[in-house]
């Protein structure tokens, strides 16, 4: 079993987030990754991506997020 810094892995992807890098954002998913949010339903009929591949098309997508939108915690 892999051991996890969950720290880090915390930093990095807050890091990813708020470049706007998709690439970097995604690296922290799993190729079957399934994405849930009530918010995606309004944008996309759903509120279940299945997939990182559908993650990156998806109009929910962190790339298509507003540039100001910022994860400070």
């Amino acid at each position: 079993m892999t051991q996890v810094n969950y720290q880090q892995f915390a930093r990095e992807w807050q890091a990813g987030w708020n470049s706007h890098d998709l690439d970097r954002i995604l690296l922290h998913y799993r190729d079957d990754v399934v994405f849930c949010s009530r918010k995606a339903v309004a944008r996309v009929g759903t509120g279940q991506i299945d997939g990182r591949a559908a993650l990156r098309r998806s109009p929910t997508s962190p790339s298509r997020l507003p540039m100001f939108l910022r994860d400070t915690r």
